[in-house]
């Protein structure tokens, strides 16, 4: 039985005593008294809830520990690299921070306002909202390497579209990058195909995007000449990408497009 439930199983016996003593007394004075006792008996509930909640983020960074063990040492991205980068300072930060509280707990006797402690802003990256919110991000990165390294086996190329778009001092339109991949890679002596996707697509669509890309790995397999394969990610691109794109080149035929649902992110 966690504290919660036993403070609430407490909270449920004081209220009969409190009805007890009001139908003896049938007082409005003793009423109120003994509202207030409840309501600050449900204070200090609220507030040990909290210290509770606090006190869990020892384990949030012990997962996120297991976590970063699971990133690779870099990306081929420069965006990917430097979000990794980012998250693995945030980490120490927290390591850190947690040392400092640990320092302040055992001087204070075991003894902390959980309030006082979080509105210092030491400390706020401890806070558990901010812990969850850190360890969605590092799971999102972590996915994105799980990505990568399927289509490595697969041999497709990765491409992180954002590179190229925030390269100049204005970000690219998707019409912009997707002219620049195509003089980029028709220059290359063997055919190329480019899958445009992003992680909203694929998560919205996921039978689709499976489809395609055993299409493309079958189509592959079956032809006699060498095909690179090359999956371009606009997932971090500010223009959103509305549907799956494949470019061929040469430009033999049009660019194929497959349908896709209308969202915030790519």
């Amino acid at each position: 039985m966690d504290h919660r439930h036993r403070f609430l199983i407490q909270k449920q016996q004081c209220q009969l005593i409190a009805r007890s003593i009001v139908a003896r007394h049938h007082s409005v004075e003793w009423e109120l008294r003994l509202f207030s006792v409840v309501y600050e008996y449900d204070e200090v509930i609220d507030r040990l809830q909290r210290q509770i909640d606090f006190l869990k983020f020892g384990s949030h960074i012990k997962d996120l520990g297991e976590l970063f063990q699971e990133l690779p040492t870099s990306f081929s991205s420069e965006t990917l690299n430097q979000r990794l980068k980012e998250f693995r300072r945030h980490y120490q930060v927290l390591l850190d921070t947690q040392e400092d509280f640990q320092e302040d707990f055992h001087k204070q006797s075991g003894s902390i306002d959980v309030d006082e402690v979080l509105a210092d802003a030491h400390y706020h990256c401890l806070d558990e909202h901010e812990l969850v919110k850190f360890r969605n991000n590092v799971e999102q990165l972590r996915a994105k390497a799980i990505l990568i390294e399927k289509l490595r086996k697969d041999q497709f190329e990765y491409l992180n579209a954002f590179d190229i778009c925030s390269s100049g001092r204005n970000p690219m339109t998707n019409e912009a990058i997707d002219a620049l991949l195509k003089r980029s890679f028709s220059k290359e002596d063997t055919s190329v195909v480019l899958w445009y996707a992003g992680d909203r697509l694929k998560r919205e669509q996921a039978k689709k995007w499976e489809e395609i890309y055993q299409q493309l790995i079958s189509e592959r397999r079956k032809t006699a000449q060498r095909i690179k394969l090359v999956y371009v990610d606009y997932t971090q691109c500010p223009q959103r990408l509305e549907n799956f794109v494949i470019v061929r080149l040469p430009d033999t035929r049009r660019s194929d497009f497959i349908t896709g649902n209308r969202s915030n992110e790519n």
